[in-house]
Formats: C-alpha cells, sequence, structure tokens
C-alpha cells in the first residue's frame, strides 16, 4: 500500500503537465495486472473524428493496462507539444525531442536480449518510468521522431567495446527523403554529458564500431 500511495501521489503531480499520460498510468498503477481496460477517447484526448472501435483496438503494455494505438498517438504528441513551440522547425522540435530524451532518461543496465515485439514496450517504459537502457532510449526517441513525420526506425546490433570485442546496442536511424540517413544514439549521448554529439551524425562519426543486425519499427 505505501508504494501504491507513492505512485499515486507521483500521479497527481504530473497531472497537469501531461493528461494524457495520467489517463495512460490510472490504468498502468491503480488497476490489477489481470484487469482489462478499455481506454476511452475522451479520457485520452484523442482527436474526436477518431471513431471508437480504433481507440479500442488495444494491445497489452505487460503487468499493467492495455494501450491503444490511439491512446499511444495521443500521448506521444501531448509530449512533443510540451517539449516544442509552433515556431520551431521539424529539425528543431527533432532536436528538443532528443534532448528530452536524454534529460529525462537515466541509464539502467538490463543484460536481457532485445525483441523487436518490445519496442512499443521498451517505449513506455521510457516514458513512465524515465530509465532504462539502450532499447528504451532508442524506442522513445524513434516514436517521438515518428509522431513528427520522420522515417525512424530502431537498429539493434552491436557496437564496439572498450573492453575488446563486441556488446548489444541499439540506437535510431532517420532515413531521409534524398537517400542519406543519419544517426540518432541516445544512451551514448545520454553518457557523453555534451562532451561528444551523438544527434544526427554518420555511422564514421560515432566513437564506437556499429553493426546492425535487426531494424525495428515503430508498431503505428
Amino acid at each position: 500500500m505505501r508504494i501504491l500511495r507513492k505512485a499515486v501521489k507521483k500521479l497527481i503531480r504530473i497531472k497537469k503537465t501531461f493528461p494524457a499520460l495520467t489517463a495512460l498510468l490510472c490504468g498502468a498503477i491503480i488497476l490489477s495486472p489481470f484487469s482489462t481496460v478499455s481506454l476511452t477517447a475522451a479520457s485520452l484526448n484523442v482527436p474526436a473524428d477518431e471513431s471508437e472501435s480504433s481507440v479500442n483496438d488495444l494491445r497489452t503494455y505487460p503487468g499493467s493496462a492495455e494501450v491503444s494505438a490511439s491512446a499511444m498517438h495521443a500521448y506521444v504528441q501531448s509530449v512533443i507539444d510540451e517539449i516544442t513551440t509552433g515556431d520551431m522547425t521539424d529539425e528543431q522540435k527533432l532536436k528538443a525531442c532528443f534532448d528530452y530524451c536524454l534529460s529525462s532518461m537515466s541509464y539502467q543496465r538490463d543484460t536481457a536480449p532485445g525483441e523487436e515485439s518490445l519496442i512499443e514496450d521498451y517505449a513506455l517504459e521510457a516514458f513512465f518510468t524515465h530509465k532504462g537502457n539502450c532499447y528504451r532510449y532508442s524506442a522513445m526517441f524513434a516514436y517521438l521522431a515518428k509522431e513528427l513525420g520522420f522515417n525512424a526506425s530502431v537498429h539493434a546490433g552491436e557496437c564496439s567495446s572498450t573492453k575488446g570485442g563486441m556488446t548489444p546496442h541499439s540506437w535510431v536511424q532517420i532515413d531521409y527523403p534524398d537517400g542519406h540517413s543519419l544517426i540518432y544514439d541516445g544512451s551514448f549521448g545520454d553518457s557523453a554529458k555534451g562532451k561528444k554529439n551523438y544527434f544526427g551524425i554518420t555511422e564514421q562519426q560515432h566513437s564506437r564500431k556499429l553493426v546492425t543486425l535487426e531494424i525495428w519499427q515503430t508498431i503505428y
């Protein structure tokens, strides 16, 4: 009960900041893992022209509420609205989203192998808990970039290790209409603390050798 009370107090504090997140958290925190939650368009600030059937086409966030595509859209857009302004260019908005990932997240090691089927869960964990490994950083930024209209995907693979050999890693790649692609590495950007740029760089500009094994797409 003490943990639940702390969670509810935290929910109240962020209610005014992210109304859509509040709606999602009401399901994620207060309901039991065995509950099935039907999130409505009204409670999640989904535009009126979204059909109720679309809103209730739900996918499951493990151990919590079920989250629909419309709910996910609404929440990610609410984050973008909070951290950007209407006079920003798309590139400036993208940079604001990247900076948000770095400032709101703290790295938490997790040795479990990454799975493409969990990309939405990784993003939700990052948005909800503000901590996680490279897969969470990447999923979070990929959803924000995708919502802005960028052709973003999560690259899951390996990077060279300071101890020698290769180690599992993931990053985001954005493919631009003119054919060039750039890398956005949230976890490395966070650990660099501004000493090295990991926003919109080429593979050659990265401090480590990168090897892509899989390319993951955001679910919507």
